[in-house]
């Protein structure tokens, strides 16, 4: 499939994507070239091949699932930069208005 200038324009407009005009001629070939690629992989024959969830057969190595204290809540919070008023939770700056 061959993508012209009015797919990369409609495409850049769609996604929010600032393309200046000596860029379309390079992201036309990129997307062709991904496009093609696509088309490639398309035709493999995977008819004999096993899903597969990870490249890993190994099982990943666990440890147990222990409690382990590591202090009051005091020495948690000697180091942090800022907490609440009361001095009980760590205090973030806010990320949402």
């Amino acid at each position: 499939m061959e993508i012209n200038e009015k797919i990369v324009k409609k495409l850049a407009l769609l996604s929010r994507i600032g393309i200046k005009d000596d860029q379309i001629d390079e992201v036309s070939n990129n997307l062709t070239n991904i496009l093609n690629w696509v088309s490639m992989l398309e035709k493999v024959d995977t008819q004999n091949v096993e899903p597969m969830f990870s490249v890993f057969t190994n099982p990943l190595p666990t440890r147990k699932d222990e409690v382990i204290p590591f202090g009051t809540r005091e020495q948690v919070l000697f180091n942090a930069p800022q907490t609440d008023i009361n001095k009980e939770f760590f205090a973030t700056p806010k990320v949402v208005k």
